[in-house]
């Protein structure tokens, strides 16, 4: 009896799971989405989903993408402290190290 009610929930479980969509409950409707999607790749960006609570956004190449740099001030973006350069591409997300405008290295988490 008891194996026939595992079965039952775990073909049930695997139904629901079947059914999920890669929506999020915050997320804009379907024709915005793909409006948005359609602008950022038409601006040379990658659409994609970041952040702890996975959000859409548009990720971009910054101009001076590894240009040397001595603070953020020199940067579109961050000077990253780990390289010297001007990061790559935004926004970013998670934990890293940067050299603010006066030149202090500052650690910092972003989601």
């Amino acid at each position: 009896m008891k194996r026939g009610v595992a079965l039952i929930a775990l073909i049930a479980l695997i139904t629901l799971t079947a059914c999920q969509s890669d929506r999020n409950p915050g997320d804009p409707p379907a024709a915005e989405l793909r409006q948005s999607r359609a602008a950022c790749e038409a601006d040379g960006g990658s659409f994609q989903r970041g952040g702890l609570l996975q959000q859409y956004f548009c990720r971009n190449a910054l101009p001076d993408a590894g240009q040397a740099c001595s603070t953020s001030a020199e940067c579109v973006g961050f000077c990253m402290a780990d390289t010297r350069t001007c990061q790559a591409e935004g926004p970013i997300f998670g934990c890293f190290a940067y050299i603010e405008d006066d030149g202090e290295t500052v650690e910092i988490c972003i989601d």
